[in-house]
């Protein structure tokens, strides 16, 4: 049977045996780079995109909402709205 000491274990010991040492840079940094302001660069572009869609898709809807307003104004007697 082991013998048990009060004290708790060393960190620097356990970090020495469980801590990977620091990742080295690789000789493909700048490739990694360059291809990440890729990923960056087309995320920028489809989100423009898709704001752009975004508000032609609002305006089009108040528009297509326009028309029937002013019928339905016109009907009652009231005036059209602009």
């Amino acid at each position: 049977m082991k013998a048990q000491t009060s004290h708790a274990p060393n960190p620097l010991i356990w970090i020495s045996r469980n801590v990977r040492p620091p990742i080295t840079a690789s000789p493909y940094a700048l490739v990694a780079l360059f291809v990440n302001g890729v990923f960056v660069f087309v995320g920028v572009i489809l989100t423009l995109v898709g704001l752009s869609m975004a508000v032609r898709l609002f305006r089009s809807y108040r528009t297509s909402l326009a028309g029937p307003r002013a019928e339905v104004a016109a009907a009652d007697g009231g005036t059209a709205e602009k």
